[in-house]
């Protein structure tokens, strides 16, 4: 052990009970230089060291009669191959008895048995005539003639893994505290029960394949009802397991882990969650948890009467919704005390829905306690005053299936936790049944935010699919902390000329604001004067097939409003059509994202009054692409809209955004060589990164080259536009299919991807 760890005898003397705790544990006996075979040598220097120190069968304590030998067969060949397995050269050390955790399928993978460097082993298999047995445990499937190599060798590996678990479990099974058990070696398992006193988990199994090509041609429902039987005699036994377990060490195994479903014979989702609620239900409850996820929230569920649920602080069920564990122990909550209520240092939730009364033991809490503050100048006791300190929710992270209880259980969360909150996210189940809203006109309202005041909130995530999300202005002023809004719905096609503004919001330690859908198109811009420390700005719509829908040209150019189109006071929408006015001066703003009609009607002037600007990325791919082609002109370069343009050659009437360092874009932009050169050398002339969309026209592949030459800065230019191959040959570009070509100087590359060609500036 001492050369096998390359430390001095003293030091692996007195590592010896923590590291021959979990022995088998692959990061303690393989490292990065180690190779499959060297992997392979030094698991097998430690399985030797072990089976050396097992004793003669006369001397095991309760020695099983399966066992015939002292070391199996199969075992002597593999670890012993010129058959010096005896006990005269023992260890000095019993290294056995530290032991606490048998789990071999950590360290002996497959791959690290070398079948190649032991040709007993496959003269054992023909001899004992292995193959034969290890079909009728359904360990493999198909012919002796047949047979592939790494068949058998997989399930001798399987097999060997199998025998050295029960060898090294008939002499420690009394002090091992974890452990595998092979699911075709279960039934001696549960006839020695009795020796394994300090087991706390097990983990079952599963060896057998799924054998469908041996039933092709059989009758399906014939197959369905072999599979069904099998399934059932498999649980069966591991519940059998559990449960004499417990009967005999009561309070001792607390943790099961059952095999994956995918590999259970039967249906490929079976629903493994109802044996697991079964056997949880046996075991003794959880100790008291901090945190309660995906792998222990069965286990809380089972025995929630029982969990003492005072000191969680954390609940994270993050891909949990719509999964059979979900459903199961979504109706399992039902019928079993209140979860949430328990949990009284609750400070992060993220879980699907419980319901429209999620929360509403959480606003009787409050009103109790308000009311205590009340009668407490009216003389009331101090007993009857404190009714016990309030859950410090500071995060809440939802999923709802119902759009319609949202409401509810928001307004609910709202008010009993409005000194606390700092994140509130929310959005819809998405159902792949269930078909998405896109019409603003068709579209049902789902309203939150009305008397709302969350003072220390920080985040608003609100993502709705199914509905046309409409968020309380009013309520954000109360929102003085809010550093990130994100609202958004599916909306796609609407009538511009109903539009109507929401009112107008003070904001001023907003830094990020991500809109999409109808809260794009509501959204009062003229807030953004009072947004000085925005750095992030996205405002986008749905797409269809990547094509946006963008109004008209005549309706974004109308400025009147119909008076019979003006809504009631009492409604979120009031004032006139939003306008993009694009004199907004944020100074702080890294980042701007716009699509649809936002893109389309961008002012490129407004640049100069970003002087933080990183990236622009500007998506205006219409479903009519005729109406909405755009041209960017000399004049939208200019300082000023109003002064005169002198010509191309005047580089200092032109505003400059030397921060800028990536630009994007898409859509029917045209843009000529002149303009190109002023944009990328003029106003941009440090940048980084361009693409520009396949519809970007009025210029050719020679003007980028001519540009590129004179921009040393930049590491990327991609052109989705296609081009001819005689017009790359003329320019002497190189073209190249990997990237696994080297470059000495800048070149323009041209690679497929996707079926599209376009070009990219390698700087390497």
């Amino acid at each position: 052990m001492s050369r096998l760890l390359r430390v001095n005898k003293a030091t692996c003397a007195a590592t010896l009970p923590f590291l021959y705790r979990d022995c088998f544990s692959l990061n303690m006996h393989e490292h990065r230089p180690r190779s499959k075979k060297s992997t392979f040598t030094t698991m097998s220097q430690l399985v030797r060291t072990l089976l050396q120190q097992i004793p003669p069968l006369d001397q095991m304590p309760q020695a099983s009669p399966i066992a015939h030998e002292r070391i199996p067969g199969l075992l002597q060949i593999a670890y012993f191959p010129q058959g010096h397995h005896g006990g005269t050269a023992t260890p000095v050390f019993e290294y056995g008895r530290f032991i606490r955790k048998i789990v071999l399928d950590q360290g002996l993978k497959p791959y690290t048995f070398d079948f190649h460097c032991n040709p007993h082993i496959m003269e054992y298999a023909a001899t004992h005539e292995l193959y034969k047995r290890y079909t009728e445990e359904g360990l493999i499937s198909g012919t002796p003639d047949g047979l592939r190599y790494d068949t058998l060798t997989g399930a001798l590996a399987m097999d060997i893994k199998r025998q050295l678990t029960w060898t090294l479990c008939q002499v420690y099974s009394e002090s091992v505290e974890e452990l595998s058990i092979p699911s075709t070696d279960l039934e001696r398992y549960t006839s020695h029960i009795g020796r394994f006193g300090s087991l706390s988990k097990v983990i079952f199994t599963l060896e057998k394949i799924i054998r469908f090509s041996d039933s092709l041609g059989r009758d399906p429902s014939q197959r369905y009802t072999e599979q069904e039987w099998e399934r059932n005699r498999l649980f069966s036994s591991m519940v059998h397991f559990v449960q004499m377990h417990t009967d005999i060490h009561n309070g001792v195994l607390r943790h099961v882990v059952l095999p994956d479903s995918y590999h259970i014979p039967g249906t490929p989702h079976y629903p493994v969650e109802d044996i697991k609620f079964e056997m949880l239900t046996l075991l003794p409850a959880p100790d008291a948890p901090r945190t309660i996820n995906n792998r222990n929230w069965c286990e809380i569920v089972a025995r929630l009467s029982d969990v003492n649920l005072n000191h969680v602080e954390s609940i994270r069920l993050e891909h949990f919704g719509g999964t059979v564990c979900a459903e199961k122990t979504l109706a399992l909550l039902s019928r079993r005390p209140p979860l949430l209520p328990r949990c009284r240092a609750l400070r992060h939730l993220e879980m699907e829905s419980l319901g429209p009364n999620m929360f509403h033991w959480a606003v009787l809490e409050k009103e109790r306690r308000q009311e205590s503050v009340v009668d407490q100048h009216g003389g009331s006791s101090q007993d009857e005053r404190h009714r016990g300190d309030p859950v410090p929710l500071r995060t809440i992270k939802l999923i709802h299936r119902t759009p319609s209880e949202s409401v509810q259980v928001l307004n609910d969360a709202a008010f009993a936790f409005s000194d606390s909150l700092e994140e509130l996210n929310v959005r819809d189940h998405w159902d792949t049944q269930r078909t998405a809203l896109t019409d603003l006109a068709t579209a049902p309202v789902a309203m939150h935010g009305r008397g709302w005041t969350l003072r220390h909130l920080r985040t608003l995530y609100f993502a709705a699919f199914y509905s046309q999300l409409h968020f309380d202005m009013d309520a954000l002023h109360r929102f003085h902390a809010l550093e990130r809004l994100y609202l958004g719905d599916m909306i796609t096609t609407y009538n511009h000329r109903d539009l109507r503004s929401w009112p107008s919001v003070n904001l001023p330690c907003l830094q990020s604001l991500v809109l999409h859908g109808s809260p794009a198109l509501f959204f009062n811009t003229g807030s953004l004067h009072r947004s000085s420390s925005l750095k992030q700005l996205h405002l986008s719509m749905s797409d269809l097939n990547g094509l946006y829908y963008i109004p008209p040209r005549d309706d974004l150019e109308c400025e009147e409003t119909d008076s019979q189109d003006s809504l009631d006071s009492s409604d979120t929408l009031v004032g006139d059509r939003p306008q993009l006015t694009w004199d907004w001066d944020l100074a702080e703003l890294r980042e701007l994202d716009l699509k649809a009609v936002f893109a389309f009607a961008f002012d490129f002037q407004w640049l100069q009054h970003l002087p933080n600007i990183r990236s622009v990325t500007l998506n205006s791919d219409s479903t009519d692409s005729i109406l909405h082609a755009r041209r960017i002109k000399m004049t939208d370069l200019l300082k000023r809209p109003d002064q005169l343009f002198r010509g191309p050659d005047a580089p200092d009437q032109f505003f400059t955004s030397p921060t800028l360092k990536q630009l994007v874009l898409h859509g029917h932009w045209n843009i000529s060589a002149k303009v190109l050169k002023v944009l990328c050398l003029v106003m941009a002339p440090n940048l980084r990164e361009i693409h520009f969309g396949a519809n970007c026209a009025g210029h050719s592949l020679q003007d980028w080259v001519t540009v590129s030459r004179e921009m040393p800065r930049v590491k990327q230019l991609r052109l989705d536009r296609q081009f001819a191959d005689h017009e790359i040959q003329a320019l002497g570009l190189i073209s190249s299919i990997g990237p696994q070509k080297k470059f000495i100087n800048r070149r323009l590359v041209e690679h497929t991807l996707s079926g599209e060609k376009f070009l990219d500036v390698l700087d390497l």
